[in-house]
């Protein structure tokens, strides 16, 4: 029987940024009703969407000693009440052999993850339901069934599958691992690390372990934890020994990632289709979910389940043998109603789809005879294909069809010998190496209580404090792999010798040497005295807190407050003593200015790092432009990313989209640096045509003159996106135009004397504006134009291109006017508006001084001394080839959330 995906969504509480911004909340519940208000106040009536749950976890509760939250108001959901309603169902599911999946979904920072996993006292389901699963197998616990209960747990990051649970050192395929597909097991990922477990302890070590490999990728990759989808699949197997049967069930616990929030990306029309693609795996499992409830509703729809990793890893969970639950998350906050609408109209969506889960119950035995059978077959094709009979194949198709078999016989002899490996021995194996870590585990718990040490910060708070590198007594240096220091760090802008760091009878001393470090957000270059609770930034991506248990027990006699150090507020601090930090009162959108500049600054440190990695004489910096100097009087305040190119000396302005695609295509690029191949000029992401328009500057016209009729000429300051001059603007005004464009200034002033503004209401009238010329421009400038906007014209007024820097533009714009156009409100915009007028640019691509490449440069590139129309060398791959051949898979981390 057919039963629909139960689906509950869940409000979170405002977070400290929304709360100091007095956020006003949008989202109301009644009883499983979620109830959504536009804060803008155009529709009439709120929109309501009827679910199995609406979870209230937004307020009516305090923390308690252990710091969980703990309920004190009745409507308040819990974690302890999200599992009974939730967690229970599917651990009985699994008893009576039906595969469960539970998905969450929702935009970054809407508690997905604490939902799904928890942290510190506050345990997710997976936690939870783990716990609760071996208490149950005490509890009924049977003579004659053998009970078998195995762990995997990966992550899908830019369409790549990774295994979480192997070894630090051991390194996988780089494309990940490969997704494979049987009649009898439907899609699975080939070579996962699949783990007995025999306890609650053994999952928790086990997804420990987890946790850690996603800290070290994300540091490596500056990659932030919203990015990746996390599965983590329990396998509870229940053999009856004298019925020679077997029930069994898949438990898949996924972690989607974050949704991106379009509107407050500024993603919009081409963007918002190419943030679609980019983020690949939720496009399609959107895609999924909307042919599947079209689907139940009779209509024809088609679903490729093929098209992402994700989506075929979830086609049980979604349209075959499984009991299903999504959980969708959403904030309260009212900046965040068009993602919220968008949340739960997915949601609502989703709780019309029908799976047919069956009981997985099999005999024992049966197992292995299919197993055998299919390797059978694949030996008789390999001794067919060795025996010369091909079909009508060429030798290269036919070495690949064997090799291809041999891995397939191999892959089952491993299947057959491990079913036959008695699930005792397969325990005690795995069992050993839990204990042996467990060991470990409590030597390190023991270290961190005695050294001081550094532990590592991350945004999602269960990936925090996996990391630690203890000081002990001594020097200690601080570097990459290369010259295997005391304490190894990984990631871009880690140096060889890149920091000492040493202990001096407890005194615990820093001190840079090759390498950027910033302590509490400012950099230092010389030794430093770090201190209990110090934000250490080694490079770009490693972000660490300083901890010293001594200082700590001294501070806990005195009876001071321990400072709470969060992700957040490190970040916070590095954008303030960069400059970046957007005081209250100075602009409008304060608020969101903020996130933008914190999501945006560690990815412009790691493009920066890449730059220098790779040679590229390039910098780059987050600015702040605001409405008046982009020509926008009342505008917002807008952040963009400045690139500074070293060698020829120029600059372009970057929005927050397009840095984002850049940044994304730099770290393919890193990430394959150990393969040689060399790329276009134009496909160069740290390369910007010559041609490109750049915003030079903005000058101010007056228009007051021309309400009392009076002409005027003056060389007005062109000031940059910093309000700094950088060259003059020469222009003319003069009114009434005539045949001659306009009344001798003699004629004119007479005339303007005996008017004032409001007198030429209803009368003809005219006008003429002249550009002379633009003038000290910098040298860089080889072209040159100015555009504006008159009045209520809704497009720009553009002059021709002339040569710059000294460019004669020689513009003129005569407008004449009947009495019915001059109005009191044109009057008020002549008496009270200036004429801004934007001044843009090409810029010369000569080089000012040569390029600084460094020796270790590992990408060969073309851009910086190849001409345009350069091919690559042979048997290289241009980045638009490797982008064809990877799809949209290959930016999928871009969007930053």
């Amino acid at each position: 029987m057919a039963d629909n995906i139960k689906v509950a969504v869940r409000v979170r509480p405002f977070s400290d940024r929304e709360k100091n911004a007095n956020a006003a909340r949008v989202v109301a519940m009644q009883g499983n009703t979620t109830v959504l208000h536009d804060p803008s106040g155009q529709a009439l009536e709120p929109r309501r969407f009827n679910f199995d749950h609406s979870y209230w976890s937004h307020d009516g509760f305090k923390e308690d000693k252990n710091g969980y939250y703990v309920p004190v108001a009745p409507q308040y959901a819990d974690q302890v009440r999200v599992f009974n309603d939730l967690g229970r169902d599917m651990l009985s599911n699994a008893w009576e052999g039906y595969n469960c999946s539970i998905f969450a979904y929702g935009q970054t920072g809407s508690g997905k993850s604490y939902s799904i996993m928890g942290y510190a006292g506050n345990k997710g389901i997976v936690p939870r339901m783990c716990e609760e699963l071996f208490l149950q197998l005490e509890q009924n616990r049977k003579e004659g069934v053998e009970y078998q209960v195995t762990f995997s747990m990966l992550e899908i990051y830019n369409e790549q599958v990774r295994d979480l649970l192997t070894k630090a050192k051991a390194k996988g395929p780089k494309d990940g691992l490969k997704i494979r597909e049987t009649q009898n097991k439907g899609f699975y990922v080939e070579h996962l690390t699949v783990v007995p477990v025999g306890s609650y302890k053994d999952i928790q070590l086990r997804m420990d372990d987890g946790n850690k490999n996603r800290t070290l990728a994300a540091t490596n990759m500056n990659d932030r934890s919203s990015r990746a989808h996390t599965i983590v699949t329990v396998h509870f197997a229940q053999n009856y020994i004298k019925e020679n049967i077997t029930k069994h069930a898949y438990i898949n616990l996924v972690d989607l990632a974050g949704s991106e929030r379009a509107k407050q990306t500024g993603a919009q029309g081409d963007r918002l289709e190419e943030s679609k693609n980019i983020n690949k795996s939720l496009s399609e499992l959107g895609n999924i979910i909307k042919g599947l409830h079209d689907k139940a509703l009779g209509k024809k729809a088609q679903l490729n389940f093929r098209n992402s990793k994700l989506t075929m890893l979830l086609k049980n969970a979604l349209g075959g043998n499984s009991k299903t639950i999504m959980i969708a998350a959403i904030s309260p906050a009212a900046e965040n109603y068009d993602q919220t609408l968008s949340t739960l109209r997915y949601a609502d969506r989703a709780k019309s789809i029908k799976t047919a889960a069956k009981v997985n119950e099999s005999e024992t035995d049966k197992l292995i005879r299919e197993l055998i059978s299919e390797k059978e077959r694949l030996l008789k094709e390999l001794s067919d294909a060795k025996a010369g009979i091909t079909s009508g194949y060429t030798e290269m198709d036919m070495q690949r069809i064997k090799a291809e078999q041999e891995e397939e016989i191999r892959k089952y002899q491993e299947e057959i010998k491990d079913i036959q490996t008695t699930w005792e021995k397969r325990l005690a194996e795995a069992r050993h190496d839990v204990e042996s870590r467990l060991v470990q585990e409590i030597k390190e718990e023991k270290e961190r209580k005695l050294f001081p040490h550094f532990y590592n910060l991350n945004e999602d708070p269960a990936l925090v404090a996996k990391i630690v590198h203890l000081v002990k007594a001594g020097m200690a240096r601080i570097g990459s792999s290369v010259s295997h220091p005391e304490i190894t760090l990984n990631g871009r802008s880690i140096v060889k010798d890149h920091a000492t760091v040493e202990n001096l009878k407890g005194k615990i001393f820093l001190k840079p040497e090759k390498g950027r470090v910033l302590i509490n957000g400012k950099e230092v270059t010389e030794e430093r005295r770090l201190k209990h609770l110090d934000r250490v930034l080694f490079g770009s991506t490693n972000l660490f807190v300083f901890h010293h248990p001594k200082e700590e027990e001294r501070q806990i006699e005195q009876g001071k407050k321990p400072i709470k150090i969060t992700y957040e507020f490190a970040i916070e601090e590095i954008a303030k003593h960069a400059g970046k930090a957007a005081e209250t009162g100075e602009i409008d959108n304060v608020v969101l200015l903020k996130e933008e500049i914190l999501s945006l600054l560690p990815l412009v440190e790691d493009a920066n790092a890449i730059a220098q990695d790779l040679g590229k004489d390039v910098q780059f910096e987050v600015v702040l432009i605001s409405g008046a100097v982009r020509g926008k009087e009342n505008g917002p305040t807008e952040v963009f990313v400045k690139m500074h190119n070293h060698q020829n000396d120029n600059e372009f302005l970057w929005d927050k989209n397009k840095f984002l695609d850049r940044q994304c295509m730099m770290q393919q690029i890193y990430d394959e640096a150990e393969e040689v191949y060399s790329m276009y000029k134009d496909e160069d992401p740290f390369w910007e045509p010559p041609d490109t328009p750049v915003f030079i500057g903005l000058a101010s016209i007056p228009l007051i003159p021309l309400a009392y009729k009076r002409s005027y000429k003056e060389k007005l300051p062109i000031r940059d996106h910093e309000a700094a001059q950088i060259g003059f603007l020469e222009v003319e005004l003069r009114p009434r135009a005539g045949e001659d464009g306009g009344l001798s200034d003699e004629d004119a002033q007479m005339e303007e004397a005996q008017q004032e503004p409001e007198d030429l209401v209803g009368r003809d009238t005219g006008f003429r504006i002249k550009f002379v010329k633009a003038m000290n421009l910098p040298i860089k400038y080889t072209k040159v134009w100015c555009q504006f906007k008159f009045y209520k014209s809704k497009k720009y007024t553009k002059t021709k291109v002339v040569d710059g820097p000294q460019a004669k533009l020689n513009y003129k714009k005569t407008y004449k006017l009947d009495g019915k156009e001059v109005t009191h409100e044109f009057i008020h915009y002549l008496k009270e508006t200036s004429l801004m007028i934007e001044v843009w640019g090409h810029q010369s691509d000569v080089p000012v001084r040569p390029a600084t490449r460094r020796p270790k440069t590992a990408v060969p590139q073309s851009s910086a001394t190849n001409e345009h129309s350069a091919a690559p060398q042979a048997g290289m791959n241009t980045l638009k080839e490797r982008h064809n051949l990877l799809g949209t898979q290959t930016s999928e981390a871009c969007v930053v959330q």
